[in-house]
């Protein structure tokens, strides 16, 4: 297998404006209380490539999510990188600036330090 590391991916766009972020500033249960419920906040479907707009199994093999630029990298079957918009958590979007790397058997992905991994199969 293979790591590819791609730079500057999510900095095509317009610079995020982070101060709208939401913060918790104190927690009323101890930490190890249980978690008591979740609430579906929204859904968005990424295709399988930019070329078509075909969804189903494979479109989203695995996920990985930058918190600091608020954007979540959906692996496909099919060798592509959905960039999903999470600036408004309730009207996530899948954006334009995609990245295809067809022909490769994409296995996950992974965001550190600002910096987006993505490992392939080996051919």
């Amino acid at each position: 297998s293979a790591l590819l590391y791609l730079s500057g991916v999510a900095a095509r766009g317009a610079p995020r404006r982070l101060g709208s972020t939401p913060s918790v500033d104190r927690v009323t249960q101890p930490a190890s209380a249980a978690p008591t419920g979740i609430v579906l906040v929204s859904r968005t479907y990424v295709p399988y490539n930019a070329d078509t707009a075909a969804y189903g199994m494979g479109a989203c093999e695995q996920i990985a999510y930058d918190p600091v630029e608020k954007y979540a990298y959906a692996i496909s079957e099919k060798g592509y990188v959905n960039v999903v918009d999470f600036g408004t958590p309730t009207e996530p979007a899948v954006t334009a600036h995609g990245i295809a790397l067809s022909g490769h058997a994409l296995t996950d992905v992974e965001v550190c330090g600002g910096k987006l991994f993505v490992s392939m199969a080996g051919s």
